[in-house]
């Protein structure tokens, strides 16, 4: 059954309480140390030595490179590794957001950003073992378009802090027309087979970098758990389907989010054909020829025709769910689960197609008029599913098609891509969130457990 797309922000309850002035000010370059440093700040890698800052035992190294710089000739091209280096360099600041148009519910869109956007984040606990500790490595969400480390929420320290015996990192990633677009329509696009998916391909190789250089955190590259948040938990369920990410994780959690999450090639075109319209582009060397202000500019118009990633029959299989009931997956425990309420964050998200409107009433009148969209489009088949389910809940028509859309999206999905990874012989456990937000008509809503995962909800609480 095809369904309309909905954004869904990557944040939880309280992160809206944080102005674009002060995510901004948290900004600072983190320069080269030519002199003296506290060792028992440093973290040996390959690609330099990082120092980074102590709170309260928890160290934070942030915005550590893990990837070339995507641009000039590397820009829509796979990542390339980290070259190796000894440079001695601080970690106290987050790297550049990607580039994304700025969205109130994202907060990391705030930050500044720029294409050479490919770094990470690691705390570790000085009061835990020195060494061998659970890494959890974390793809935040946004539907691939949107999101960033430097999201308030997503900050390690207070995760860290309550368990000294992980280390945690957090990635960044391309976005957007920069991260999953499809060119093979466009002369000379041969050379970029897998545009489709360089965001999943950057998150590879950022588990590549951990792997090498996580054991100078305290981490045992040996047991890695990826975890993400709907785009980020949609990248986390492709990751066994990827031979590239072989290897470099043994556990995964997936939190409102599946392999449903992916375009084919076919969807993929509607972008392309936009960036062409918007840019006056032809061929692949015009875009290459774009600056990177004017690739600002275009994304600001494009943000909201995102791709997810590509079904290309390169990077990912055609038929990913196929691929999982055919034992294609690789071996991995999975956690995965849904919310009881997902779609009503769309309440909160609507506010902000149209300020000063409330998001209940957008959100009463959109959605039924989504569903007659997507009627239109159904088998007779469907339709009498989709009636017979209907008819099974009470109340009023909004929250039935609320149901509905928690079920097409989020619970059906994720339910099936686990019975099929667990009938090929792996441990996998399902979650059902109910803990509801503080505003009652949002309920147990999409992304409301991030708080409490980062440990972060005294922090955002209003009460």
């Amino acid at each position: 059954m095809l369904v309309g797309v909905i954004f869904f922000s990557g944040c939880g309850a309280g992160a809206h309480d944080v102005t674009k002035a002060q995510h901004r000010d948290r900004y600072g370059e983190s320069e080269i140390i030519y002199g003296e440093y506290d060792g028992s700040l440093a973290a040996v890698c390959n690609n330099g030595v990082f120092v980074g800052l102590a709170d309260n035992g928890v160290i934070s190294y942030k915005g550590i490179p893990y990837a070339e710089p995507p641009v000039g000739e590397l820009r829509w091209k796979d990542p390339v590794p980290a070259r190796d280096s000894e440079i001695v360099r601080q970690a106290y600041y987050f790297g550049y957001s990607p580039i994304q148009s700025e969205w109130p519910s994202e907060v990391g869109s705030y930050y500044p950003q720029i294409e050479d956007c490919l770094t990470l984040n690691v705390w570790s606990n000085t009061n835990g073992p020195a060494e061998g500790k659970t890494v959890m490595v974390f793809f935040h969400g946004g539907s691939y378009g949107w999101g960033a480390t430097s999201e308030p929420m997503y900050d390690g320290h207070h995760l860290v802090e309550k368990y000294p015996n992980i280390v945690l990192v957090t990635v960044e990633y391309r976005l957007g027309v920069l991260g999953f677009i499809d060119f093979s329509s466009v002369p000379g696009g041969e050379a970029y087979a897998t545009s489709g998916n360089l965001g999943l391909l950057d998150q590879i190789c950022a588990l590549q970098w951990v792997q090498k250089n996580i054991a100078a955190f305290g981490g045992d590259p040996d047991n890695v758990t990826v975890f993400g948040e709907s785009a980020g938990a949609g990248s986390v369920s492709l990751l066994p389907l990827t031979e590239e990410a072989d290897g470099f994780y043994r556990r995964i959690i997936a939190e409102s989010g599946s392999v449903a999450l992916t375009y084919s090639r076919e969807e993929c075109q509607n972008l392309t054909k936009l960036l062409l319209e918007k840019s006056g582009c032809a061929t692949m060397d015009d875009l290459k020829a774009l600056s990177e202000e004017e690739l600002v500019s275009l994304n600001e118009d494009l943000n909201d025709y995102n791709n997810f990633p590509e079904r290309d029959g390169i990077v990912l299989p055609e038929d990913l769910y196929g691929a999982y009931a055919n034992g294609d997956a690789a071996k991995a425990d999975m956690l995965i689960g849904t919310n009881a309420d997902e779609v009503r964050r769309w309440i909160a998200e609507r506010g902000y197609y149209a300020p000063g409107i409330p998001g209940m009433p957008l959100y009463r009148y959109g959605f039924p008029i989504m569903y007659e969209n997507n009627r239109k489009r159904m088998t007779d088949e469907e339709k009498q599913c989709v009636n017979a389910f209907l008819a099974l809940n009470n109340g009023q028509s909004i929250w039935k098609l609320t149901e509905l859309y928690n079920e097409l999206l989020f619970r059906i999905p994720a339910m099936k891509q686990a019975e099929l990874h667990s009938a090929n012989g792996n441990r996998v456990y399902a979650y059902y969130w109910t803990m509801p937000d503080e505003d009652e008509t949002l309920g147990a809503c999409h992304a409301i457990e991030l708080s409490y995962v980062f440990n972060t909800i005294s922090t955002f609480s209003k009460t």
